[in-house]
């Protein structure tokens, strides 16, 4: 009446005669829909904590434990493909002056805009997170040393060029 949409679920029995022939059939109806309802924000529960259990809350990235699970699958991948694999391991530099003359909520703002700094300078297939306090990880797959070189110097080169918003003339 409302509009709303609504689950059922039909079951159906032959009822046969002594001929063997299909005499009657029982029909029997059931509405499932708090049960279809309520799969369905376990599954929304299930995601959610899914995201929280892989994802940093600061930076939005991969947390550590993420980064270790992703690194192993990639390991025994390039290991299974004869494939190159290569990782950079940032650590922001006088991040803890940041933290000391500034306060945490500089600190977390500089965390923030060094990883949007990475985001943008890694392509699709490379995989980043922090990997804890002022540390990013960064898997590289099918990516040679001399690849990961270039990279980590674009890198270094977006994170230098970050002006953060703090007092003085602080990069």
């Amino acid at each position: 009446p409302d509009g709303s949409g609504a689950w059922f679920e039909i079951s159906t029995y032959p009822i046969f005669d002594p001929q063997k022939n299909v005499s009657h059939v029982v029909e029997y109806t059931r509405n499932i829909t708090l049960r279809k309802i309520e799969e369905k924000e376990k599954e929304n529960l299930i995601q959610i904590l899914n995201h929280l259990s892989t994802t940093d809350s600061l930076t939005g990235l991969f947390n550590r434990r993420a980064l270790n699970d992703m690194l192993d699958h990639e390991i025994k991948r390039a290991d299974r493909s004869a494939m190159y694999l290569s990782l950079i391991i940032c650590d922001v530099d006088l991040f803890k002056r940041i933290n000391d003359t500034y306060g945490h909520t500089a600190g977390d703002r500089a965390l923030m805009a060094v990883s949007e700094a990475l985001k943008q300078t890694l392509r699709k297939s490379d995989i980043l997170g922090r990997y804890g306090g002022d540390e990013f990880m960064i898997i590289l797959p099918e990516t040679s040393l001399a690849g990961a070189q270039s990279l980590a110097e674009k890198v270094r080169a977006a994170v230098d060029g970050l002006t953060l918003d703090l007092p003085g003339d602080m990069r």
